[in-house]
């Protein structure tokens, strides 16, 4: 890992105080689905602190919403992980998995057989409790748009292929899971943004910061795991192939980039009251979106960041080298 990625956020440091119990609760879920098979595979789990990355995520969702949105964040590692082996590697069996997921989506109804795909089809269908249909509408796409990015990185790694400059963002903007853990922040809290706010310009120019925030903070600390699984999807690698940076100045870089989004972010929320007279909101409107803005926009941003220093997940002891690609359970 960089040894010196931490930057100052102007926003406070916030953690769910339901955090233990909802731990315990996120462990015997995945034990249930057959996600965590043995001792070495809730060791590991529970050394990657994804856990933690929820309660900061959601600092202020309670109950089974926050249990709900717990879940989905243990949900998202382990489904990436599959992608660490061969899988990643080839787009037929990227394809035969991400289809496998995406057919709950389809067919909420169905009962797949593969743990991974039953553990969404739980999460999923919790998920829909209480939201409107424009809310699924728009949660449901991301979560395609999200699957079909394993394919596509697949592509480019079966091909020997780099993704460029041009190209990183775009792409990542799909793959990181941001879109879903902010739909998910609306659903654990238990309301909506009202939908002219929500498209409007400077909201969805927040979420986009937001998306790339995580980008590349998630680069910075992950840079040595796809360095020692030779996996082109990093920022710095491309900065280094593409400007011909050494590997200290293209992390300079990706973190000079990251400190814009925060800034770039802080200027934009400024301008929301006036975005709110011009779109006629109601003051529970103003409301609801100064909740998404505190308790979605502003957590993930601080909350990644901060978890992100201290996760196991990106210690030398949890990367798997491309040499040992049967490491992790198959859940698919």
């Amino acid at each position: 890992m960089p040894q010196d990625i931490s930057m100052h956020i102007p926003f406070p440091a916030r953690i769910n105080p339901d955090a233990a119990r909802v731990a315990e609760e996120e462990m015997q879920w995945l034990l249930d689905f057959g996600l965590l098979r043995s001792p070495e595979a809730v060791r590991r789990h529970r050394n990657g602190g994804y856990t933690e990355l929820g309660v900061r995520f959601h600092p202020a969702a309670t109950g089974e919403g926050l249990a709900l949105a717990i879940e989905q964040q243990s949900w998202f590692f382990l489904f990436d992980d599959q992608f660490d082996g061969p899988r990643g590697d080839d787009p037929v069996q990227a394809q035969a998995l991400v289809g496998t997921v995406q057919e709950v989506l389809r067919r909420p109804d169905g009962r797949p057989r593969a743990p991974i795909a039953a553990a969404f089809a739980d999460l999923w269908t919790r998920s829909l409790g209480g939201m409107s249909d424009r809310w699924r509408s728009r949660a449901e796409q991301h979560w395609h748009q999200y699957f079909e990015s394993y394919v596509a990185e697949a592509r480019h790694r079966s091909r020997g292929e780099a993704p460029s400059e041009a190209d990183y963002l775009p792409e990542r903007r799909r793959s990181i899971g941001v879109r879903p853990t902010l739909d998910m922040a609306e659903r654990a809290g238990h309301y909506e943004v009202p939908h002219r706010a929500f498209t409007s310009a400077p909201m969805a120019a927040m979420r986009q910061l937001v998306a790339d925030f995580v980008i590349l903070d998630n680069d910075l600390v992950s840079l040595e795991k796809e360095e020692a699984r030779g996996d082109p999807h990093n920022l710095v690698l491309v900065l280094r192939r593409e400007r011909g940076l050494s590997r200290g100045a293209a992390i300079e870089e990706v973190g000079r980039m990251r400190a814009d989004c925060v800034e770039r972010f802080t200027v934009l929320e400024e301008q929301l009251p006036q975005e709110c007279d011009r779109l006629g909101l109601t003051a529970v409107e103003r409301d609801l979106l100064d909740r998404y803005r505190h308790d979605a926009l502003r957590s993930l941003i601080r909350g990644v960041h901060d978890w992100a220093q201290q996760a196991g997940r990106y210690t030398a002891a949890h990367i798997i080298p491309a040499e040992r690609p049967g490491y992790l359970d198959d859940l698919g």
